[in-house]
């Protein structure tokens, strides 16, 4: 979740909450994450702790206590929690105080942070090579450990959360060069939003999109509205361009095994 510090009296007067009463209003349910279709935004979470009788109270700017005599921000203790642990927090929501608990989740993100052992999922359509942006893409593609990386991506990286309809983050991240796809090497990371005029959440809706299509031709756009035309998967110039460009490039699989 994300949250705004409460230390304003009115603020808190607004929210309906008593004198004392304290704790950090929810500004941000992240999608996909262990809060999401749990907490709301405008809740005021008060209290938290690993069974209903060890709730620490939340004090208007975050802090829990922490030790004898230290005080700790809230969201630093929720990292001490083990995936899979509940986690119980009282919140006030329409003036009314809410009992709740959290089954902790392995964190979600639109780019994800670095994975390792796993090998990044792809899809290879008419030459054109889909992978989603992740923090091992920025830092193995781009010099300077990623810090070459164009702007927009590491702002989504930096500053974007998953949503129902964009849970992936999917880039042209390679042309493999064959007529049917001429021109298009010049839009290398571009982020992929649409196909066929509906957004795309993720990889797998793209390889659906464009398996399950009847029509002659596909249609992709980028986040800056840049229009690519490809033929549709049951095109004889669609089958002879997949034919041409496995042997070619010596493609043995279209796509990832996930």
């Amino acid at each position: 979740v994300e949250v705004q510090h409460l230390l304003n009296p009115m603020l808190r007067q607004h929210l309906g909450m008593a004198a004392d009463q304290s704790g950090v209003l929810v500004t941000n349910v992240i999608w996909g994450n262990s809060a999401h279709k749990i907490l709301q935004k405008g809740d005021v979470i008060i209290a938290m702790g690993a069974s209903p009788s060890k709730k620490k109270k939340i004090a208007n700017n975050g802090t829990i206590p922490y030790g004898d005599s230290h005080r700790v921000d809230f969201l630093i203790d929720v990292t001490l929690f083990q995936c899979g642990e509940k986690l119980h927090l009282s919140v006030l929501r329409e003036k009314k105080v809410l009992d709740v608990t959290l089954t902790l989740l392995p964190q979600f993100d639109l780019v994800p942070l670095a994975q390792h052992d796993i090998l990044p999922p792809y899809f290879v359509y008419c030459g054109m090579v889909f992978q989603l942006l992740s923090l091992d893409y920025i830092t193995n593609v781009f010099a300077s450990g990623g810090g070459q990386a164009p702007k927009s991506l590491l702002v989504l990286f930096e500053n974007s959360n998953p949503s129902e309809e964009r849970q992936e983050v999917i880039l042209l991240a390679q042309v493999l060069t064959h007529s049917v796809n001429t021109g298009y090497d010049e839009l290398l990371n571009s982020v992929i939003t649409h196909i066929n005029g509906k957004k795309l959440a993720s990889l797998h809706q793209l390889v659906q999109e464009i398996e399950t299509s009847t029509a002659e031709e596909i249609e992709l756009k980028t986040a800056d509205d840049v229009m690519m035309i490809l033929p549709g998967p049951n095109s004889a110039l669609a089958k002879e361009a997949r034919a041409k460009i496995a042997a070619r490039y010596r493609v043995t699989a279209d796509r990832s095994n996930d």
